[in-house]
C-alpha cells in the first residue's frame, strides 16, 4: 500500500463505525459476486447494469473516472478491462488492500490508482471528472447530502454520476411487519421518548435508506439532474426476520419479478430493493 493510502483519515465517530465493519467483512464482499442465492445475485445484476449504463454513454477511453468505495476491485478492474484509466478509493483499508492485490494479480496496476478516501471531502480540485460512480455507498454514509454535494464539485459540468440509493419503501420491508417503514417510524418516536427520560440509550443503525423522491430530491439540491433510474432487487422475503422463501424459489420469484419492475408496471417498479440512478451536473 502506499503512503497515501496508509494515511489515516479525520472520520466521524459513525464513520469509524462503516470503516470498522468492512474491515471486518472485506473478504465477504470481495467473494459476494461468486456467491448462489438472492442476495448475491442482486449484487451482481446491481454490477452488470452498471457497467451496461457506463457503456451506454459512450465516453471516450481518455475521461478521467473515479469509483468512490471501490471495496474488492470488481467494478474498477472491469472497467478497466473495458480500456479506461480511472482513480478508486474507499475509507476502509482492508477493502483497498483487496482491491491493490486485485490489480497486481490482474496487472492493472498502471491503470488504477487507487487510495484511502472519504466522499464527504475528496481530496480533488473541482470539475476534474467526467464520470463519477458510487456503488453502494449512500446508504452507508453519516452525511448523505454533504456527500453527493462533493461528488457534485469534482465533477465537470456535463459529467456524469451513477449511484444507488437503498430504497425506503422496498417490498421486502413492506411484507415483514418488524421491517415496515411505519412500524419503525412508529417504534423510533417511542425510542426518542424512552432516550428523553433517560429510561433507554439512543442505538441508531448504521444503514440509512431513502424513499425515491427523497434521494431525488437530495440529488437535485446537489446541482445534479436525474437521467435515468430503475429499482432492483426483490427478496430475501421474510417474516419476522425470518427468511421463508427457499433460496431456488427466492431467486425464481426474484427474476419475476424483477421481470415486471423492468417492464414499468406498477407499483413493482418502485419496490425494488435498490435505486440505481444516472445523473448529470447541471
Amino acid at each position: 500500500m502506499n503512503d497515501l493510502a496508509r494515511q489515516q483519515l479525520l472520520l466521524t465517530p459513525e464513520q469509524e463505525r462503516v470503516t470498522h465493519y468492512f474491515d471486518s467483512v472485506a473478504h465477504f464482499w470481495k467473494k459476494i459476486y461468486e456467491e448462489r442465492g438472492v442476495f448475491a445475485a442482486i449484487h451482481r445484476e446491481r454490477k452488470a447494469l452498471a457497467l451496461r449504463w457506463i457503456k451506454e454513454l459512450e465516453l471516450p477511453l481518455d475521461r478521467r473516472i473515479l469509483e468512490v468505495g471501490c471495496g474488492a476491485g470488481s467494478l474498477a478492474i472491469a472497467l478497466a478491462t473495458a480500456g479506461y484509466r480511472l482513480d478508486a478509493i474507499d475509507s476502509s483499508p482492508q477493502m483497498l488492500s483487496l482491491t491493490q492485490s486485485q490489480l497486481l494479480e490482474q496487472g492493472m496496476e498502471d491503470r488504477i490508482t487507487a487510495t484511502l478516501g472519504d466522499v464527504h471531502s475528496l481530496h480533488s480540485e473541482s470539475n476534474r471528472f467526467d464520470l463519477l460512480v458510487a456503488m453502494g455507498v449512500v446508504p452507508w454514509l453519516h452525511s448523505p447530502a454533504l456527500a453527493l454535494r462533493e461528488m457534485s464539485r469534482v465533477l465537470r459540468p456535463g459529467g456524469y454520476v451513477l449511484l444507488n440509493a437503498d430504497n425506503l419503501w422496498r417490498m421486502v420491508h413492506l411484507i415483514d411487519p418488524t421491517l415496515n417503514p411505519l412500524a419503525k417510524a412508529a417504534a423510533r418516536i417511542s425510542r426518542r421518548a424512552l432516550t428523553h427520560l433517560g429510561l433507554i440509550r439512543q442505538n441508531d443503525g448504521i444503514v440509512k435508506m431513502h424513499s425515491l423522491s427523497q434521494f431525488d430530491r437530495m440529488l437535485a439540491t446537489a446541482g445534479l439532474r436525474k437521467i435515468k433510474a430503475c429499482t432492483i432487487g426483490f427478496g430475501p422475503f421474510s417474516f419476522f426476520r425470518k427468511v421463508f422463501v427457499p433460496e431456488p424459489l427466492g431467486m425464481r420469484l426474484h427474476a419475476r419479478l424483477q421481470r415486471i419492475a423492468d417492464k414499468g408496471v406498477l407499483p413493482i417498479k418502485y419496490l425494488g430493493s435498490q435505486y440505481v440512478v444516472l445523473a448529470v451536473k447541471e
